[in-house]
């Protein structure tokens, strides 16, 4: 109903989509599976005004917000616009999970996936290939996590290894910061869990769940 909705506005035009997938609902409290799914569209409108439309869409589904990871009837994000790359209190893009979330790389790679990512500069194909890795290595760099709670992590993600080198290696698996004053240059692919919320222990379980956590299609 929604895509059915966006492509009946006068200005937005429904180019493509990808087949529906259903995943793990990405933090604590989030509900049950989600059903995923991206959207290609052309438009004349500003990136602000797509997202005015996505959160009108929201609302007439009867959206109420409860909490960042709460439970949703709709939830309708801005992954990119073209090669846009800008940040306002409302927007980010591209969006800053888009390059490592399964259940948007997955959808992604069936429509677009030579699309390559404006700041990582990555397909969307490498992007996924880079967290089907297995093991998959996490770097974290400045992260408060102690060591404990680094062993429960590993024994409920035994996909998993965690590093903590000096030097990171940008061509292995997934970086993660703890913050963003660490140095690493900006084009650098990193997870920065500042932005996430809650804790850096909580931030980094939501991002391995969605990195690894299971998507297939619906």
């Amino acid at each position: 109903m929604a895509l059915k909705t966006l492509d009946s506005h006068p200005h937005i035009s429904l180019v493509n989509t990808s087949p529906f997938y259903r995943s793990d609902a990405m933090g604590a409290g989030a509900g049950a599976d989600f059903l995923n799914a991206v959207a290609e569209c052309e438009t004349n409108l500003s990136a602000d005004e797509v997202l005015t439309q996505l959160q009108t869409l929201e609302k007439q589904a009867g959206r109420i917000e409860k909490g960042t990871w709460g439970p949703r009837a709709l939830d309708l994000d801005l992954l990119y616009r073209d090669d846009d790359v800008s940040e306002t209190d409302d927007l980010t893009l591209p969006h800053v999970g888009a390059w490592y979330r399964r259940f948007i790389l997955m959808p992604m790679c069936d429509i677009a996936a030579d699309f390559r990512h404006p700041v990582y500069h990555e397909t969307q194909a490498e992007l996924l290939a880079r967290i089907d890795a297995r093991p998959l290595t996490i770097q974290l760099i400045g992260c408060d996590i102690f060591s404990g709670n680094i062993g429960d992590l590993a024994n409920e993600f035994a996909e998993v290894t965690f590093e903590s080198p000096l030097l990171p290696d940008p061509s292995e698996g997934l970086i993660v910061v703890g913050r963003k004053s660490e140095g690493l240059k900006t084009d650098v692919a990193q997870v920065d869990l500042s932005q996430l919320p809650g804790n850096n222990l909580d931030a980094l379980k939501s991002v391995l769940q969605a990195v690894i956590g299971n998507c297939e299609k619906a």
